[in-house]
């Protein structure tokens, strides 16, 4: 869209590449220090699908 759009070219793509991965890190980053994640388990003694026999 900014390589087009915008007439930046390759410029423009690097741009967006780098916004993306600024946006994702600072989601990531949030998701982290907010400890919310620590609350799900994927593996361990509580779950079931290893236990349907």
């Amino acid at each position: 869209m900014i390589a087009d759009f915008m007439g930046l070219g390759v410029f423009g793509t690097w741009i967006a590449m780098f916004i993306d991965w600024y946006v994702r890190a600072g989601f990531y980053i949030y998701r982290y220090f907010s400890g919310k994640w620590m609350e799900y388990r994927a593996v361990g003694e509580s779950s079931s699908l290893g236990n349907q026999r």
